[in-house]
Parts: structure tokens; sequence; C-alpha cells
């Protein structure tokens, strides 16, 4: 199978078995993702290292508003690390104790982090030698898939607490062994996809018997790379089971984007949503907005390509049926994207080389990064080294990292988040008018309700010096300010200033007032001679 330039960068494992017809099917190759292998380094091995020690013989991190708590290199998984880590998972026993699951090349190891500065490896779990080791939780069970082998593993965690998780089954069928990704619905229900069945798409699996799965149709239309399963709680929608879904045809790189299906019978799935976006290259991964009105997607093939930084996409999916691209937001560092994860009013990214990215999103469409904890020892570049993913769910607050060559990763977010957002909304005018009256308007969030909003101004420089108006509240909650009189054929330089009770504020631009918004006075602008230069007008 000849590839093309871009599968070359990023190949995934597909199938040649359309549809669910869950028969025996030809892997379309093992393809290994090729830049992957190509830009591995030697991993960094060495003792755990704790909050307090000196500095781990493995490396050191860099941080901002993130304490990194502890590190538990490869080496320290005995069997099953061997040279690279790959994806991460979160397990609460019932007696409260907190566990990081942390994919390995040859398994899975379980690690104790209820005290967060003493981590201590408590089991391991053999696997197929694979890259790529996904997990996830449902109950006591943690469910593993790999590119190597193996199907479903099963891993009983009921009596972790005492040290010990049991390998229950590796469970194949119909030809069924290889996965690229498994996803955890947040009814219980658990999926696959990228399998080498099922044309790599999504396909349910039923746990109704947690140690012995079996499959209950799904969505295999086109490849699947992830997902996030979610049962919808409002409007028309309300009560079905929805699949957020990023991927294409031709093993995702092929008309890549997002796809939102109703799989709520997973033998009769319907596609409520198609959405593309600029500069796509490869949906990699997406997860919704706490509030589920957004939705954030990863591309991890855009970065020197399309774009120059890492460059996280937003889509308003307040209406599934009718879910559209909003905008974006960056880091500003040139690294590839991998998996992101929202709560606690932020989004944790984990982004290769350029590590843990924490953002407050209390404006959703516009994140602001408060803090981060770069894990890989090197140049930030768009190369698959580096932090795979992330796990931010512990009911302490404790935050989990998992890194290529470094291993597990525990840390503490201090990073405040922002009591008060503001953005300027609408249409900018080009032109106002020197008797004033213009309006501007503006969105303000506040992360408090009883940290109230006591003033919004719109800011406005006419020459003198910025001056405040008083901005008004509208009935739908956005704000309006209209400019003040100014010289005509002048520039006025205007931001938006919102302020709280506790006396915190925000601008708009965020970095107002060296950047603003600048508009030009006067009653009309008229183009009095335009050329396109296409022909000659006559002139020298």
């Amino acid at each position: 199978m000849a590839l093309t330039q871009a599968a070359h960068r990023k190949v995934v494992r597909s199938a040649l078995v359309l549809g669910l017809a869950l028969s025996a099917g030809t892997t379309a190759g093992k393809d290994p993702d090729l830049r992957k292998l190509q830009e591995r380094v030697p991993p960094a091995f060495g003792e755990i290292w704790r909050l307090g020690d000196p500095a781990p013989r493995s490396g050191p991190t860099e941080s901002l508003g993130v304490t990194l708590l502890s590190h538990v290199p490869l080496n320290q998984f005995p069997g099953v690390a061997r040279a690279m880590g790959n994806d991460c998972w979160g397990y609460v026993s019932p007696s409260g104790r907190e566990y990081a699951i942390m994919g390995l090349e040859g398994g899975y190891g379980f690690v104790e982090i209820t005290n967060p500065t003493n981590p201590q490896v408590v089991a391991t779990i053999a696997g197929p030698s694979s890259m790529w080791h996904d997990v996830k939780v449902v109950g006591a069970y943690a469910y593993g898939v790999s590119e190597g082998g193996s199907g479903i593993q099963v891993m009983d965690m009921t009596n972790i607490d005492s040290g010990q998780v049991t390998l229950v089954r590796n469970w194949t069928s119909g030809g069924y062994t290889t996965t690229h990704n498994i996803i955890a619905g947040d009814d219980g229900s658990l999926w696959i996809c990228g399998a080498n069945i099922g044309n790599g798409g999504l396909i349910n699996i039923d746990i109704s018997n947690p140690t012995l799965p079996a499959f209950n149709g799904g969505w295999t239309q086109m490849y699947v790379h992830d997902a996030q399963v979610v049962t919808w709680d409002r409007g028309d929608l309300d009560g079905r089971r929805l699949a957020f879904c990023a991927g294409g045809f031709s093993f995702g790189l092929s008309e890549t984007g997002l796809r939102i299906v109703d799989v709520t019978n997973p033998n009769n799935p319907q596609v409520l949503s198609t959405v593309f976006y600029p500069g796509a290259r490869y949906a990699h991964q997406v997860w919704l907005s706490e509030d589920r009105r957004f939705l954030y997607l990863n591309d991890e093939l855009d970065v020197g390509d399309t774009t120059d930084a890492t460059t996280t996409r937003v889509f308003n999916v307040e209406d599934p049926a009718n879910a559209f691209f909003v905008g974006t937001f960056s880091t500003g560092l040139p690294s590839v994207a991998h998996n992101l994860y929202t709560h606690n009013g932020m989004i944790f990214q984990s982004n290769y080389r350029s590590g843990l990215r924490v953002f407050d999103a209390l404006d959703p469409q516009n994140p602001v990064e408060i803090g981060h904890l770069t894990t890989f020892q090197g140049t930030i570049a768009p190369e698959f080294n580096g932090a795979w993913s992330n796990y931010p769910y512990f009911p302490s607050g404790t935050v989990i990292v998992s890194d290529i060559e470094r291993g597990l990763f525990v840390a503490r977010v201090d990073a405040e988040p922002r009591a008060v957002a503001v953005r300027a909304i609408g249409q900018t005018p080009a032109v106002v008018p020197p008797a004033g009256g213009a309006a501007l308007d503006a969105a303000v969030f506040v992360r408090d309700q009883s940290n109230p909003i006591v003033s919004v101004d719109l800011m406005v420089d006419t020459g003198s010096g910025f001056q405040p108006v008083a901005a008004t509240q509208n009935p739908d909650g956005t704000w309006s300010a209209s400019t003040p009189p100014a010289p005509c054929d002048s520039t006025a330089r205007v931001y938006f200033r919102a302020e709280v009770a506790d006396g915190r504020t925000a601008v708009y631009p965020p970095d107002a007032p060296s950047t603003t918004i600048d508009l030009v006075v006067a009653d009309e602008i008229v183009d009095v001679f335009t050329d396109d230069f296409s022909t000659d007008q006559g002139w020298t």
C-alpha cells in the first residue's frame, strides 16, 4: 500500500473490513506511526523523585504555576516499562485512595498517589509490546488496549488497596486483536476505536458482565481516532447518548474533522453534525467544556504545516445537530498537540515537548494559559517526544502527566484561575462618527456569582489619555458602551475593562492598554482612487 507524505507523518492502524461485520478482518499492514518511531530518544532512567529531594538524576523540569510533587521514571515499572511510556488514567478506590494507571511499552503500571509526594508502584500488568497502550476505567475494572494485539485486557482492581491487580483475560473475538484507543462513556459504557475491525470506527463493547466483553454494534462509517461519549442533558436530544468523534476517511487523514453521532442505539447510529475547520490536517482528540456548550479539538499534524504553534480548535455544540466552528486559541509554542481534558474551569493539555499546559477557561472561547509543567528535556519543537496525556480528575486535585521518555509525573496546579474575564463581541465598526454614539459590545464572565460585577467600562483615548465610558447591561447579559465625541480624522484607541466586587479586574484585549482596538473617527471614508494593478489605468 503506497503511503502519502501525510500518511508518513501520521499513520494509524485501521482495517480493510467495512461495516461492523465482526468476523476476521485483514489489518492494513502493521503500520506504526513512522514519525514517533523515527523521533524516539533514549529514556531517562533514575530513582523515584519526591518533593524535597535533590534534583532528580533523570533531569529537571520547568514549571510555572504548577508544582511537581513526585516523578516515577520508566525503570521503576519492572518488566513492563522497557523504553517508552504512553497513556495514563486514574482510579479512586472505595476507600478513597487514589491511583495512577500508566501505559507502558510492555503493559500497565498502577501507582498509589494518595500521598502525591510519596508514590508507590503497587502492581504491573504485562501486555503486548507496543508504543501505544490506552486505558480507561469503568467501575473497579481497567480496560486496556494496544496496537500490539491482545484485544481488550480486562484488569480487576477490586483488591488494589492490598497491592493486587489481576489480569482477568485478554479478550479477542472474530478476528479482533488490535486497537488504537478506548473510551469510557459517562454512563459506564465502553467503546473502542481505531481497531482492526469495523473500518476502524467507534464500536460499542457490552460490559454488562464486566469481565467478559462482547460486541454491541457501533458507528463504522469512517476511522475514528478518539471520541468522548456522553448522555446529553438538554433540548430535543435530552437523554440521548452522543459520541463526539475526531476522525475521517483513509485512517483519519481524509476529510478529517468533528462528527457528532447519536449512538443511543449502537446498532442504529445517526450522524447529527459534520464540522470541518481551517487548517485541518489530522483531527486527533476532542473534549467538551464542562457546561457542554463548547468542544475543544486537537489536531496532531498542523504545527509546521498549516500553523506555527499549538492551536486548539473551538466548536459551538450547544445544539449538537447544528454544531459549528467558532475559533481557536494557542500556546504560542511550536509543539504538537495530543490530549486535553476540562475540569474545574480549566483546560489541561498534554502537548508533547511543551508538556502540560493549563488554561483558565472562564471565557470558554478565549482561554488564557495560567500554568505549565514542561517534562521533556530539550528544545520545544514539533516532534513526538515528551508529554503524552494527563488526568486531572482526582478528588484531591492532584494531576498526573504521562511522558514518553520519562514516565509518570505527579503535580499540583497552584495558579489561581481568573475571577473575571471580558471580551469584545459582535462586529467592531470600521468608522465611528465624530459626534459619538457608536455602540461597542462586550461579554463579561464571572467565576463566583457571590463576587459580582461592579463596573464595566469602555476605556477611550482620543489623544488626551484613557477615560472611562460606563457600559450598561443588556437584557441578554451582554454589555454595551457608546463612543464619545472625538475629532474628525483622528484615531480613538479603546479597550474594555471589567471589575468585580473584590477589586480584581480584566481587560480586553488581554494585554491592554499596550494593545487596543483602534477606531477611525469620521463621518464617512470615501475611496478617491483604487488600483488593483490588474489592468493599466494610465498613470505612472
